[in-house]
C-alpha cells in the first residue's frame, strides 16, 4: 500500500496566513482612508477658520486689494447708474481669492470714511467640500454681504441729490491712510476714482477754475491732503455733468493725474463713464 500524502495541514496553513495577509491588508487601507479623511477634514476646517465670518477675508489679511471711491455728491443719469452698475460688477468678479474688494463713497462716512461694501472673495465655490463645509451658506453670505450693499448703494445713487460739499481729495487721503499705508498686507493695490473730479470743499473749490499745480503744491490746504500712493495703481472714470460740462476741461483731467502721480499713484487709464 502506498504511503498516505498529508497536504493538508500545509494548505490550510497558508490559506489562513492568506487571509490573514488580505486582512491586514485591507485594515491598513480603511485605516490610511481614515486618516486622509480627518487630515482633509482638519485642514478644511482649518481654512473656513482663517476667514473673517463678515467680510469673508483672511484674518491674516486680503492677498491682494481693490478700493473703489464713488462721487455720489450729484445724481447719476440712468445710463451712468447702469454703466456703473455693470463696471462694478464687473471688477468684483475679477478679485481674486482672498482678495479684498471695497466700495466707498464721497463724504460718507466722516472723514475716514466707511465702506458701504468691503468683502473679500472667497472663491466661487468650486473647492468647497459638503463634508465639512456649506457652499450654499458661503455663496448665500457672498451674496449678502457683496450684492446686497452695492444694490442699496446704486439705488441711492440714483436719487435726485445733490449735495452741499465735494470732498474727493479727501476722500482719496482716508483710502490711502486706512487701506495702503505703511501696515498694509503685501500685495496688489489698487484704487479707482470714479468722479466728475469737481473737488468742492471749504478752502479749495475747482469750480472757481484749475490752478498751476505748482502753485497749488504750495499751499497749505494741498499739504493738508496730500497722500502716499506709492505704487498704487489708480484709475480715473470721469462722471459727465451737464451743468458743470464748461468745467470739465483737459487741465482739471491734468490737475488730477498730477496730483496722483506726485504721491506715487501709477495712473493707469483715464476714462469716461457713458452718460
Amino acid at each position: 500500500m502506498a504511503p498516505r500524502r498529508r497536504f493538508s495541514r500545509r494548505r490550510g496553513g497558508s490559506e489562513t496566513l492568506a487571509l490573514k495577509a488580505i486582512a491586514i491588508a485591507i485594515v491598513v487601507v480603511v485605516l490610511l482612508g481614515l486618516g486622509g479623511v480627518f487630515w482633509f477634514v482638519q485642514g478644511r476646517a482649518a481654512q473656513l477658520a482663517s476667514l473673517d465670518p463678515e467680510t469673508l477675508c483672511p484674518k491674516s489679511g486680503p492677498t491682494s486689494q481693490f478700493a473703489v471711491l464713488i462721487d455720489r455728491t450729484d445724481a447719476l443719469t440712468e445710463i451712468q447708474g447702469e454703466a456703473l452698475r455693470r463696471q462694478i460688477t464687473a471688477w468684483a468678479t475679477a478679485i481674486p481669492k482672498h482678495g479684498s474688494f471695497k466700495v466707498y463713497e464721497v463724504g460718507y462716512g466722516g472723514a475716514l470714511l466707511q465702506p458701504v461694501v468691503a468683502v473679500c472673495n472667497p472663491g466661487d465655490g468650486s473647492d468647497q467640500s459638503a463634508i465639512d463645509s456649506n457652499p450654499k451658506m458661503w455663496r448665500a453670505r457672498y451674496e449678502e454681504k457683496f450684492q446686497a450693499p452695492i444694490a442699496a448703494m446704486l439705488e441711492r445713487m440714483r436719487l435726485d441729490e445733490e449735495a452741499k460739499t465735494s470732498p474727493i481729495l479727501e476722500g482719496v487721503q482716508a483710502i490711502a491712510v486706512k487701506d495702503f499705508g505703511p501696515d498694509a498686507p503685501p500685495g496688489p493695490k489698487t484704487l479707482i476714482i470714479v468722479s466728475d473730479l469737481l473737488q468742492n470743499q471749504q478752502g479749495f473749490s475747482l469750480y472757481q477754475g484749475v490752478p498751476a499745480a505748482d502753485a497749488f503744491w504750495a499751499t497749505p490746504y494741498a499739504a493738508s491732503v496730500r497722500s502716499n500712493l506709492t505704487g498704487v495703481h489708480t484709475e480715473i472714470h470721469l462722471l459727465h455733468r451737464m451743468k458743470a460740462a464748461a468745467r470739465q476741461t483737459d487741465a482739471l483731467g491734468k490737475f488730477w493725474i498730477d496730483w496722483l502721480e506726485r504721491q506715487g499713484a501709477e495712473v493707469d487709464a483715464f476714462k469716461s463713464v457713458p452718460g
